[in-house]
């Protein structure tokens, strides 16, 4: 719903205080939404397509006149991304599948920064990274929301949360049962809002 491929059955997205109607993904990527899917092998990347395309994929717009893309404008970009983010690849032009499933999930992230996204809609974004790979995800969310942009981090991986994020809001059996900060926001409480043991909404303990 938050990336226009399915209509939600009421609320409102605000972004910057003016609502959008998401009711495509073009028209969310045009509003500054970006979403990496859990499985990005089968959506968050093009497997056959080389570094340079999957990074440039959603940002052609950008180095575009007339329907012609300026080669050395995306290449700069590019070149950029790669070295910002750290990802291991012989050269831009190398096919992602070639690549360790780290630098894959760098390379669907770079997309996103090469649209200058403001809100981000991570799922899962460190499954089957190895721990150096995670570190650097890690520093680069930190970094995103220093510099104003919005993340929304959904994980099953409590310690991730707890580690990474200002506020957790935990869902069980399609329904609110937990919001937590500050102190109150520990592995133990969520392993017990998510279990439905316990429901903690505000702060306040049911």
């Amino acid at each position: 719903c938050l990336f226009g491929l399915k209509t939600a059955d009421g609320g409102e997205v605000k972004v910057e205080g003016r609502e959008l109607s998401l009711s495509t993904p073009v028209k969310a990527v045009r509003d500054g939404i970006a979403m990496l899917p859990e499985d990005r092998r089968a959506h968050g990347v093009a497997l056959g397509l080389s570094v340079r395309e999957n990074i440039s994929l959603a940002s052609l717009r950008r180095y575009s006149r007339s329907g012609m893309v300026s080669r050395g404008a995306e290449n700069q970009a590019v070149d950029g991304l790669i070295k910002e983010l750290s990802i291991k690849t012989p050269h831009r032009d190398a096919l992602v599948r070639e690549l360790s499933g780290g630098n894959q999930q760098k390379v669907a992230i770079a997309k996103w920064l090469s649209c200058q996204s403001r809100v981000y809609v991570l799922d899962e974004p460190t499954v089957a990274v190895d721990v150096g790979a995670k570190v650097e995800i890690y520093n680069l969310l930190n970094r995103l929301a220093g510099e104003g942009a919005a993340i929304l981090l959904l994980s099953s991986d409590l310690l991730e949360l707890v580690g990474v994020c200002d506020r957790v809001l935990v869902v069980y059996r399609g329904r609110l049962a937990g919001s937590f900060s500050g102190p109150a926001m520990n592995s133990d409480a969520l392993l017990a809002a998510s279990s439905g043991a316990r429901s903690n909404i505000d702060g306040v303990a049911a």
